[in-house]
């Protein structure tokens, strides 16, 4: 029996490929002359069939690679330009919006108030969120208006603050504080001067009612009647009024016994 391993594949009209180690007959060398001649093969004599598996590792990695083929094994990921792991800052629909929004609050408001000029401008409460202004209008009138910080008064607020420095608006405030709170002591020593007239006017009154009680006229009390004369109030006059007639009174009593 002749040993396998020793017989040599040239002996016996085979070529041996050293370099992929496959064995190809005399016959399938003259085919394969035959077939490059041919169009329709052409494709698989560029795209031999591998006989080992180191072969069939890279053809199935060229294929992979193939633009015309595709990834059919979904294995080769397109590169997205717009979503990618090296973009720092990506740029999105909510990005725009929010620079579209710095912006307009960057922008200067228009003038709103048309031919008007700001002469003179104030805090007007506590809290300074209310501004009182006056306007010079072409024709020279003068308009004062009060808004507050709003948004809807944005423009507003904003072109007052600028013509009126803040310093200038504080002392603004403080001037028209200063006068209210001088209005309110006119108001209150005028106040006064009101009761007091009305006190007087009451007390002279309640005299001259008094002197035309018979009980005083009648009266030979001089004392009581000069206290009567000279009450500060009108109590003092019922008060002294009254002591008359209690004196009447008891002197009545005293004859009777």
């Amino acid at each position: 029996m002749t040993n396998v391993e020793s017989i040599d594949p040239r002996q016996h009209g085979f070529r041996v490929d050293v370099s992929e180690d496959v064995a190809s007959s005399e016959a399938e060398l003259a085919n394969k002359e035959i077939d490059k001649k041919i169009p329709e093969f052409e494709e698989e004599i560029n795209h031999e069939v591998p006989h080992d598996r180191d072969s069939v590792e890279k053809e199935v990695y060229k294929e992979s690679l193939s633009q015309d083929r595709g990834d059919r094994l979904g294995l080769v990921r397109k590169a997205d330009i717009e979503n990618n792991s090296w973009t720092r800052d990506p740029v999105d629909e909510d990005r725009r919006e929010e620079t579209k929004v710095a912006e307009n609050e960057t922008k200067e408001p228009e003038w709103p108030f048309g031919d008007g000029e700001i002469i003179y401008a104030f805090f007007s409460n506590d809290g300074r969120t209310v501004l009182t202004f006056f306007l010079r209008m072409p024709d020279d009138r003068v308009e004062n208006h009060t808004i507050d910080s709003a948004p809807m008064h944005k423009a507003a607020w904003h072109h007052i603050k600028k013509e009126v420095p803040e310093d200038q608006l504080n002392r603004n405030t403080q001037r028209e504080i200063n006068k209210i709170h001088r209005l309110r002591e006119r108001e209150e020593s005028e106040h006064k001067d009101v009761e007091g007239k009305q006190k007087q006017e009451g007390l002279f009154g309640a005299k001259v009612e008094a002197f035309e009680l018979p009980v005083v006229t009648n009266s030979t009390n001089r004392e009581l009647k000069s206290a009567i004369r000279k009450s500060k109030s009108t109590m003092e006059v019922i008060a002294t009024v009254g002591a008359l007639i209690a004196l009447e009174h008891m002197n009545k009593d005293d004859k009777s016994e």
